[in-house]
């Protein structure tokens, strides 16, 4: 499973410094695990192709899996499939992929952005 996020959402202190540091750390925790990835889009990149909102990718099926994508909205989501538009979504997280910073870096960010706090 892999994630782009914003460090806008990591830095939206919601229920307080405690709180905050205790969910960035869990975030630091669950994912060192190897077949989890996540990547931070820094601030400093300004706009980006998801400014639209969140979206997620899912691949359904083993041998061929089919990739839908599911579209998140504050009431619902739109689940996509048809091809055309599932490339697209797929280009634009190949970008927020390139824009964002490593694992590596992601994983210092957010162990400053906790300390921080």
């Amino acid at each position: 499973m892999t994630w782009v996020l914003s460090e806008t959402a990591l830095r939206s202190s919601i229920g307080g410094p405690d709180l905050m540091r205790e969910q960035l750390r869990k975030i630091l925790t669950v994912t060192a695990a190897p077949h989890l990835h996540l990547q931070i889009l820094p601030l400093a990149v300004g706009e980006h192709p998801s400014l639209d909102g969140s979206f997620s990718i899912i691949d359904i099926g083993s041998d061929d899996p089919m990739s839908v994508v599911a579209v998140h909205s504050l009431v619902r989501s739109w689940f996509i499939d048809e091809p055309v538009s599932v490339d697209y979504y797929e280009r634009v997280y190949g970008a927020l992929s390139t824009l964002a910073l490593t694992e590596t870096e992601s994983r210092v960010l957010i162990d400053q952005i906790a300390s921080e706090l």
